[in-house]
């Protein structure tokens, strides 16, 4: 397909359509590409491609904010904790809702925050919920990628079994293997990954009992936290997290999640948790030449198990982790205490290198902490302390509402670089927190009923060596955006984000070796039409620029534009996207969020010269059979390389009761 008559036809759609209103579920992707861009090299290191199973199930069954708990719309930054208490007092003090229109009583909610939660809430409750069971079969290829260095077939194949029964028990199974993994080849059977629980919520002293895989959150997550971290974005309310406990397992990261047993017990206004976990990861162990002992000299994430070096690192390590969390919940007030703890078979040793001093070398590793979270008006206080090593991690914040127009957030935060923490996830600019200290002070102003600005500051610095930098560094991030929303048809945001990193760098002719300051902007220019009951487009321009010492050293540049067609009452829907893009270093890559099949997502890079295309389609055959077709193809102007680069996914989703 010609990739100029792609461009030639999805602006001559635009042309074709008459203009209307539609209220539907684009705030909640908005705000999840805004949230995932952030961390959007974390994610995909990670290699996860699947939404939570909390977040697939708000789209398909809405929450009752007459009884359901509402913490997920926090997760989501649809909602803030201050938002959530003003909610669950007027609930407490009026009674139940009576229709949706009465969240404009309570204290905090404006128009555009009830506009994000209305398609996903409800206030009328099912005499009895449904049991039901949901089968997903996804099958993805790419025909133009070469695999002959791989055992396997060239496709990636998933398929994920839920059901629900009798509304206290949930049963889920998830089995992957990805392209180039073997499959019913070479004596291997079945899949390479496979992924099960069973889930027990109970109304008495047990509150909920998993048995199997899972994950675990808590307090601001410094101690314990397993799960995926979304990020913040252009919504300071993210630098506060909302941890769930508890909660099963059913993504695709085949190392970076528990395997075991966990249970939470409650009564009154005391709940304890406590989980035990066993489970075999991937890990790259070596021997050593004078000892002849075996080591683990790094811990590997990818899942990946297509060559023979990567099938050798499958699950050469077993990590065994145990830990309980107390917490106390009253009105205004949660706090609660942390034990985590993992010990590992093969004991782990990192390179003599100098910045790798501090990292976790051994066996065991064991971390204390505290959390709170206190509520006053529209003050919401909170903050973690985790004790590791004799050293000490901290972060604590704030969030105000001086007033309906206005918002805060401030956080500050301390990592020793002694601090060792092999479960957290907490807010932070290094991958690890350890070896950082910060300052973020963001804000929300509504400058009018069309324009709002948001912004942040966060400035941070690294007392000791990191990798390519020898010497104690420094730098910050500067974001600054206006969202202009003149109607419900049209929204456009103006985006401007300039960072500082310090990298090591020489004189060759003298040998003096010094860090040098590196300086990265970034502009973009996004808007949204809602054009009718139907159509929807958007389009946006982003270019970054590096700069060293002044210097121009490097630059990308992304022009992109999107077509949704969602027919209100009909059974089919799809979007399409062309991208075109110059970004010739690594260094200035840009992300974008893709929309995918139903229950995934993806934040590929542009990277080099070219364009990009992809197409979803869905299709719901009957009240319980989804077909869903994503379509991408890519063209590289790059000659030793293949320059079209395509991928096809089919996905069967049925649900029966």
């Amino acid at each position: 397909m010609n990739k100029w008559i792609i461009l030639f036809s999805l602006l001559t759609n635009l042309t074709l359509i008459k203009t209307h209103a539609q209220v539907n579920k684009e705030e909640t992707r908005q705000l999840l590409e805004d949230g995932t861009e952030i961390s959007a090299e974390e994610i995909n290191e990670s290699g996860q491609t699947e939404l939570p199973q909390e977040l697939i199930d708000l789209l398909d069954h809405p929450l009752n904010l007459n009884k359901d708990n509402c913490e997920i719309l926090v997760l989501l930054n649809l909602l803030t904790q201050i938002q959530l208490t003003s909610l669950n007092e007027y609930l407490k003090i009026k009674g139940k809702l009576v229709e949706l229109e009465e969240l404009q009583q309570v204290d905090g909610f404006d128009k555009k925050t009830i506009q994000n939660i209305i398609p996903y809430c409800t206030i009328i409750s099912s005499k009895k919920e449904q049991d039901y069971h949901q089968i997903t079969l996804r099958i993805q290829s790419s025909p133009n990628k070469s695999n002959e260095n791989y055992s396997g077939p060239n496709s990636k194949i998933l398929v994920k079994y839920k059901t629900q029964l009798s509304s206290v028990l949930n049963i889920s199974l998830t089995s992957e293997k990805d392209a180039g993994e073997e499959f019913f080849t070479h004596g291997k059977k079945g899949f390479d990954f496979n992924s099960f629980n069973i889930v027990y919520k109970g109304k008495s002293l047990l509150k909920k009992l998993i048995a199997g895989d899972y994950n675990i959150e808590y307090g601001q997550g410094l101690t314990a936290w397993t799960g995926l971290n979304f990020g913040s974005g252009s919504n300071i309310t993210g630098i506060y997290k909302s941890g769930r406990g508890i909660f099963p397992y059913s993504g695709t990261d085949e190392n970076r999640f528990y395997r075991g047993i966990a249970l939470s017990l409650g009564k009154n206004k005391i709940c304890v948790d406590t989980w035990f976990s066993n489970h075999a990861i991937d890990a790259n162990k070596e021997r050593d030449t004078l000892s002849k002992e075996e080591f683990i000299s790094s811990l590997q994430t990818s899942g990946y198990h297509r060559t023979t070096s990567e099938i050798e690192n499958k699950h050469s390590q077993k990590e065994t982790a145990f830990g309980s969390s107390l917490k106390y919940t009253s009105e205004n007030l949660t706090m609660g205490f942390i034990l985590s703890a993992q010990h590992y078979l093969i004991p782990l040793k990192k390179s003599n290198k100098p910045y790798t001093k501090h990292e976790f070398n051994g066996t065991n590793n064991l971390n204390l902490g505290g959390y709170y979270t206190l509520t006053y008006k529209n003050i919401l206080l909170f903050g973690e302390t985790t004790h590791n090593n004799n050293s000490i991690a901290s972060l604590n914040g704030i969030l105000l509402s001086l007033d309906p127009r206005l918002s805060i957030g401030i956080l500050w935060r301390s990592y020793s670089q002694k601090f060792i923490s092999l479960k957290s996830n907490a807010f932070g600019v290094n991958t690890k927190n350890t070896n950082e200290h910060g300052n973020y002070l963001g804000l929300i102003y509504k400058i009018n009923k069309i324009i709002t600005y948001s912004g942040y500051t966060d400035i941070y610095s690294f007392p000791f060596l990191k990798y390519r930098i020898n010497k104690p560094s420094y730098g910050f991030d500067f974001f600054q955006q206006l969202e202009f929303t003149p109607s419900k048809k049209f929204k456009a945001q103006l985006r401007y984000r300039r960072k500082l990193k310090q990298l090591n760098d020489e004189i060759p002719d003298f040998k003096l070796k010094y860090l040098s300051d590196l300086y990265y902007n970034n502009i973009r220019v996004s808007a949204r039409f809602k054009i009718d009951n139907s159509w929807e487009y958007s389009f946006r321009i982003e270019y970054n620029l590096e700069n060293k010492m002044k210097i121009r050293i490097g630059n990308g540049t992304l022009v992109s534009q999107d077509l949704f067609y969602h027919p209100m009452g009909k059974p089919y829907s799809a979007n399409c996207r062309y991208a075109v893009f110059n970004c010739p270093q690594f260094e200035n890559r840009i992300y974008e969020y893709e929309n995918d099949v139903q229950g995934a997502f993806s934040i590929p890079f542009y990277y080099g010269t070219g364009s990009r295309f992809y197409t979803n389609l869905n299709y719901k055959i009957s009240s319980g059979i989804t077909i869903s077709v994503k379509y991408a193809v890519s063209w590289i102007d790059d000659p030793l390389a293949t320059n079209e680069k395509s991928e096809i996914k089919l996905q069967l989703k049925t649900t029966f009761r």
